[in-house]
C-alpha cells in the first residue's frame, strides 16, 4: 500500500511540470490569437489607408500602429479617472508608433515593379472604366490595380515558462518572420513571436510607386 501510494507521488510530480507547461502555452497561444485577431483588423485599416494615399508607407505604418495599440493594457480600471485613462491610451499609442518603426514590416507584394512599368510609370485610376476598355490585356490591367500587402508584426511573449518554450520552438524554423522578430528581440524585456497577415483590396488613388 505505501509502495502505491510513493509510486502516484513519483507519478504526480513528474506529470505535473507538464500539465503546468501545458496550461500555460494554451494561455498563450490564446493570446497569440488575440494579437493575431487585432492584426488583421489593423491591416485591413492600413490597407484602406494605403488603397486611398498611392500606397505611402508613412499613412500604412501609421494606421496599422493606431490599431495595434488596442491591444496593450492602455486603460485603468477606474470609471471616473477619465484624464487619466486619455493619458495612458496616448501613451499607448506612442509606444505602438514607436514600435511600429522597429518591430513591424509592411510589404507591397503587388503592384510590382513590373506591373508600374508595364503600365507606364503610373497606375492611374482617372476614366477607370475607358482606360479598361482601351487596354490591351484585361487581366494584367486589373491585376496592376490590386493591392497585395503582407505585413508582419512581432509581439512579446510575458506567460512564463510559454514564452520561453515558444523562444526555443522559435530558433528551429527556418522562418522569415520569426528570423526577423528574433533580430528584434534586443529592444524588448520578452521573447518576441512573429505575427503574419497578407491580404487584397483595390486601389483607390493613383500610383506612382514614389514613397
Amino acid at each position: 500500500m505505501t509502495g502505491q501510494r510513493g509510486q502516484a507521488v513519483i507519478e504526480t510530480m513528474l506529470l505535473l511540470p507538464l500539465v503546468l507547461l501545458a496550461s500555460l502555452l494554451m494561455v498563450q497561444l490564446v493570446w497569440i490569437s488575440w494579437w493575431q485577431l487585432n492584426l488583421s483588423t489593423a491591416s485591413n485599416y492600413a490597407l484602406r489607408s494605403g488603397a486611398i494615399q498611392g500606397l505611402n508607407s508613412t499613412a500604412m505604418r501609421t494606421t496599422l500602429a493606431a490599431g495595434m495599440a488596442a491591444v496593450q493594457p492602455q486603460l485603468s480600471n477606474t470609471v471616473n479617472n477619465d484624464q487619466s485613462d486619455y493619458a495612458r491610451l496616448l501613451v499607448a499609442l506612442g509606444r505602438s508608433q514607436l514600435w511600429s518603426r522597429w518591430g513591424s514590416r509592411i510589404e507591397v507584394l503587388q503592384p510590382t515593379k513590373a506591373q508600374l512599368q508595364q503600365q507606364g510609370g503610373v497606375i492611374a485610376l482617372d476614366h477607370n472604366g475607358l482606360r479598361y476598355q482601351l487596354s490591351n490585356d484585361a487581366k494584367a490591367y486589373v491585376a496592376a490595380r490590386t493591392i497585395e500587402l503582407e505585413i508582419w508584426w512581432c509581439m512579446p511573449l510575458r506567460v512564463p515558462l510559454a514564452a520561453e518554450a515558444l523562444a526555443a520552438l522559435r530558433q528551429r524554423w527556418a522562418n522569415p518572420v520569426q528570423g526577423f522578430c528574433q533580430q528584434r528581440q534586443a529592444l524588448s524585456q520578452a521573447p518576441l513571436w512573429g505575427l503574419r497577415y497578407r491580404l487584397q483590396g483595390p486601389l483607390l488613388s493613383d500610383y506612382t510607386g514614389a514613397d
